[in-house]
């Protein structure tokens, strides 16, 4: 399982999914970005080979942490949809808050395997994963 982690702030939460994930592949693999523009281009780039893309809303546009927004997020699944890339299931991991039916509905509208976890735990990580299969 290949897996895109776009985080700014990764420290708090990647070894729990890692830890929760690796109970469905002990091969994973995990790439970690830092900003939108770096995701932006790894998907595009990589579309056929991401399993998994776990997404914080709140990060910068550029490497150097410029142009942070607490929604800049969503702008990574504007072009994923845009680009018609509804394949790769996508866990919202964010304590932005959100009106998901609203926000998410136009994703899930087109096809897109989508959740907004404000706190992930083994359960829930697991019966998503599971929903893929």
């Amino acid at each position: 399982m290949n897996i895109l982690f776009v985080d700014d702030q990764p420290e708090h939460k990647i070894d729990k999914f890692v830890q929760y994930l690796s109970e469905i592949d002990k091969e994973m693999s995990v790439k970690l970005v830092n900003c939108s523009n770096v995701a932006k281009k790894y998907i595009t780039d990589n579309v056929d080979s991401i399993d998994l893309i776990v997404l914080d809303l709140g990060l910068p546009i550029f490497r150097d942490g410029y142009g942070y927004d607490e929604k800049e997020g969503l702008t990574i699944l504007q072009l994923m949809l845009r680009k018609n890339i509804t394949n790769i299931p996508v866990i919202i991991n964010s304590t932005t808050e959100l009106d998901d039916e609203e926000y998410l509905k136009p994703y899930k509208e087109k096809g897109f395997k989508i959740e907004h976890f404000y706190e992930v735990t083994r359960e829930k990580l697991i019966n998503f994963m599971k929903a893929e299969n």
